[in-house]
Protein backbone atom coordinates (compact mmCIF):
# COMPACT_ATOMS: atom_id res chain seq x y z
CA UNK A 1 0.00 0.00 0.00
CA UNK A 2 1.03 3.32 -1.13
CA UNK A 3 -0.92 5.97 1.00
CA UNK A 4 0.97 9.31 0.28
CA UNK A 5 1.15 10.97 -3.17
CA UNK A 6 0.59 14.75 -3.86
CA UNK A 7 -3.09 13.92 -4.50
CA UNK A 8 -3.51 12.34 -1.32
CA UNK A 9 -4.77 9.47 -3.58
CA UNK A 10 -4.06 5.90 -1.88
CA UNK A 11 -2.87 3.04 -3.92
CA UNK A 12 -3.13 -0.98 -3.13
CA UNK A 13 -1.19 -2.57 -5.64
CA UNK A 14 0.18 0.74 -7.34
CA UNK A 15 2.78 2.98 -6.81
CA UNK A 16 0.88 5.71 -8.95
CA UNK A 17 -2.85 6.06 -8.20
CA UNK A 18 -5.53 7.75 -10.67
CA UNK A 19 -8.34 8.11 -7.73
CA UNK A 20 -9.10 8.60 -4.04
CA UNK A 21 -8.72 4.81 -3.83
CA UNK A 22 -6.87 2.71 -6.84
CA UNK A 23 -7.03 -0.99 -6.35
CA UNK A 24 -4.86 -2.67 -9.08
CA UNK A 25 -5.73 -6.52 -8.83
CA UNK A 26 -8.47 -8.33 -7.06
CA UNK A 27 -10.04 -7.71 -4.14
CA UNK A 28 -12.18 -9.58 -1.47
CA UNK A 29 -14.73 -7.84 0.42
CA UNK A 30 -16.29 -9.64 3.86
CA UNK A 31 -19.18 -7.60 4.59
CA UNK A 32 -20.94 -4.45 3.58
CA UNK A 33 -19.84 -2.28 0.70
CA UNK A 34 -21.31 1.41 0.61
CA UNK A 35 -20.83 3.71 -2.27
CA UNK A 36 -21.99 7.31 -1.81
CA UNK A 37 -20.98 10.42 -3.62
CA UNK A 38 -21.52 14.01 -1.68
CA UNK A 39 -21.90 15.79 -4.70
CA UNK A 40 -25.13 14.87 -5.36
CA UNK A 41 -24.74 12.11 -7.73
CA UNK A 42 -24.74 8.06 -6.09
CA UNK A 43 -25.04 6.20 -9.36
CA UNK A 44 -22.62 3.45 -9.58
CA UNK A 45 -21.38 1.96 -12.91
CA UNK A 46 -19.70 -1.11 -13.40
CA UNK A 47 -17.19 -0.66 -16.98
CA UNK A 48 -15.89 -4.11 -18.64
CA UNK A 49 -11.98 -4.21 -19.24
CA UNK A 50 -12.19 -1.84 -22.16
CA UNK A 51 -13.80 0.82 -20.36
CA UNK A 52 -17.28 0.51 -21.60
CA UNK A 53 -19.85 1.21 -19.12
CA UNK A 54 -21.99 -2.57 -18.94
CA UNK A 55 -24.14 -1.70 -16.02
CA UNK A 56 -25.42 1.43 -14.10
CA UNK A 57 -27.24 1.41 -11.10
CA UNK A 58 -29.06 5.16 -10.63
CA UNK A 59 -29.42 6.68 -7.31
CA UNK A 60 -33.30 6.43 -8.03
CA UNK A 61 -32.80 2.60 -8.09
CA UNK A 62 -32.85 1.99 -11.64
CA UNK A 63 -30.87 -0.66 -13.32
CA UNK A 64 -29.63 -0.43 -16.91
CA UNK A 65 -28.03 -3.16 -18.74
CA UNK A 66 -26.44 -2.06 -22.02
CA UNK A 67 -27.61 2.11 -21.12
CA UNK A 68 -26.21 4.35 -18.51
CA UNK A 69 -29.57 6.19 -18.37
CA UNK A 70 -32.14 3.04 -17.69
CA UNK A 71 -35.56 4.73 -17.73
CA UNK A 72 -37.15 1.62 -15.66
CA UNK A 73 -36.88 -0.53 -12.66
CA UNK A 74 -34.92 -2.29 -15.19
CA UNK A 75 -33.58 -1.39 -18.48
CA UNK A 76 -32.04 -3.67 -20.83
CA UNK A 77 -30.75 -1.92 -23.76
CA UNK A 78 -29.40 -4.03 -27.35
CA UNK A 79 -29.78 -7.36 -25.43
CA UNK A 80 -31.55 -10.81 -24.29
CA UNK A 81 -33.51 -11.68 -21.53
CA UNK A 82 -33.31 -15.51 -20.48
CA UNK A 83 -35.23 -16.72 -17.10
CA UNK A 84 -34.78 -20.24 -16.54
CA UNK A 85 -35.69 -22.68 -13.77
CA UNK A 86 -33.29 -25.04 -12.66
CA UNK A 87 -35.26 -28.08 -14.45
CA UNK A 88 -35.57 -25.73 -17.81
CA UNK A 89 -39.04 -24.54 -17.52
CA UNK A 90 -39.69 -20.96 -17.61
Amino acid sequence: MYPFDLSYNVGIGTTSPTHKLNVVGDANVTGTVYAKNFSGNSDITFINGTGSAIMTIKDSGNVGIGTTSPSAKLHIQNGSILIKESDGNI
